[in-house]
């Protein structure tokens, strides 16, 4: 949605199973290790792992986290 929204144009997102998201990632050539990596990142990242509202990296960092709106329109602006 955020992507849509600063694109200005309809996106099209797939939820992909475990399964679904291995075949496409072998088909696009990553090696196997490298695929089973990516999708056990992918499926705890979903279950909320990485979720976390401390504000640790915020003072880690010195400033406010950036939001996905605004990573997103940044990467839209500088591609």
């Amino acid at each position: 949605m955020q992507i849509s929204k600063a694109a200005g144009t309809p996106v099209a997102y797939h939820n992909l199973t475990p399964a679904q998201h291995k075949q496409a990632l072998a088909d696009a050539g990553l090696p196997p290790h490298y695929i089973d990596l990516m999708v056990d990142s992918d499926q705890c990242i979903a279950a909320g792992y990485l979720e976390t509202r401390s504000g640790d990296l915020t003072r880690l960092i010195g400033r406010p986290t950036t939001t996905l709106a605004e990573a997103v329109a940044a990467s839209l602006k500088n591609a």
